[in-house]
């Protein structure tokens, strides 16, 4: 899947979706420091 110029894997839409699974009141924001800090 392509957003915002970058391409992501299963992987880490698999990571994501499970998150949001395991914390669904997560805010977009700290969904998105997450995943930084994950994925750098």
């Amino acid at each position: 899947m392509r957003y915002s110029g970058r391409d992501f894997t299963d992987t880490e839409l698999d990571w994501i979706r499970q998150l949001i699974s395991d914390r669904p009141e997560i805010s977009r924001k700290d969904l998105s420091v997450l995943f930084c800090r994950k994925a750098n």
